[in-house]
């Protein structure tokens, strides 16, 4: 399965990232810093903002599931629903 890991760079995503490869998933981590990925070189990076619709439109484009593990201050109501708009499809208001 094709994963998108936003928050990956977080001591939970970091695991989230590892066991998805270990089970044999394609895994792309949306990251605000290309420094900060460390991952395998098997793991997709796209560097953006989870705030910026743009930047989530482009990384969740070939990604069949989306897992937000980012703080819950950082990615408010509005901002997760229009990210799983976008993956049903549907044009965000």
């Amino acid at each position: 399965m094709k994963l998108l890991v936003i928050g990956a760079t977080g001591a939970t995503g970091k695991k989230i990232v590892n066991q998805a490869l270990s089970q044999g998933h394609q895994v792309t981590a949306l990251v605000r810093t290309a420094a900060k990925v460390t991952f395998a070189p098997s793991v997709g990076k796209a560097v953006g903002d989870v705030l910026d619709r743009e930047g989530r439109a482009v990384a969740t484009r070939d990604n069949a599931t989306a897992i937000c593990l980012i703080r819950r201050r950082r990615c408010a109501l509005a901002t997760l629903t229009d990210l799983l708009l976008g993956r049903m499809g549907r044009t965000p208001r």
